[in-house]
């Protein structure tokens, strides 16, 4: 019987693929045959970036690391050129990346440059799916997963430019979607809760909604990583060729839309 979430024969590109979550994702697409590239913004994820793919493949051949500025165009596309001539082609995109690590303001003390943090996040998404589309239109065949979050649906107090972006960003996805179904190109939404062992210190200073989210979640636990990585193969399997503008929430059942 044939493997529907088996990959063997595309490439994927992970934008955040060293980070917290998106070295899970890209572990998770390379175990199920697809070849990997990476994008790094700080000089310290480099050399992180280097051990992680070579502890997945020693020789090199099947994975890749680049620098790449999400919110610079000319950056992401030279990433992205140089990932073209690594695999040829470029069948799979992620972008994981949007800076958690905010301070919860309310509206009425925010600044506009509160806002650059997530409005360089959307800006960044963008870049990252003009990239990459001319390759899946050339090829007509294409996956793209944006991971978004629980405050997307779940508005909460002193989160209003995260919460806008991640709101704003379906309405994107799914516009694109309707655009690129033509040529068989998807676009679907990977919508974690709170994730437990992810480390992101100062992002939620809020314990005491933690915990009643913990309350309201029918599991009684939070997701896992793992868990968030096996919804992002499912989008990029064959098993989900007929899904496109959809969100699948991986958050045990504290949100359910």
């Amino acid at each position: 019987m044939k493997n529907l979430l088996d990959l063997s024969g595309r490439s994927a590109v992970i934008f955040g693929g060293t980070g917290n979550l998106g070295s899970f994702i890209t572990k998770k697409l390379y175990e199920n045959g697809a070849k990997v590239a990476v994008s790094y913004y700080f000089d310290r994820e480099a050399e992180i970036a280097q051990k992680q793919l070579a502890a997945l493949d020693s020789t090199g051949e099947n994975v890749f690391a680049g620098y790449a500025d999400i919110a610079d165009r000319d950056s992401v596309e030279a990433f992205v050129a140089d990932v073209r001539k690594k695999f040829s082609t470029i069948d799979i995109m992620v972008n994981t990346v949007h800076n958690p690590a905010f301070t919860p303001k309310d509206v009425y003390d925010m600044e506009w440059s509160d806002w650059k943090t997530d409005l360089d996040a959307q800006k960044g998404h963008f870049n990252a799916c003009k990239s990459v589309l001319p390759a899946m239109r050339e090829q007509q065949y294409g996956r793209i997963i944006y991971i978004s979050g629980g405050l997307a649906v779940r508005h909460m107090a002193s989160s209003a430019a995260f919460a806008c972006v991640k709101g704003g960003m379906t309405a994107f996805n799914r516009t694109l979607a309707i655009e690129e179904g033509r040529n068989n190109i998807t676009v679907n939404i990977v919508a974690p809760g709170k994730i437990t062992s992810l480390d992101t210190d100062g992002a939620f200073a809020w314990d005491d909604a933690e915990a009643e989210l913990l309350k309201q979640t029918p599991l009684g636990r939070f997701a896992t990583q793992e868990e968030v990585a096996n919804t992002v193969l499912y989008f990029a399997s064959p098993l989900a060729d007929a899904m496109t503008g959809q969100i699948l929430y991986v958050a045990c059942g504290e949100l359910m839309r």
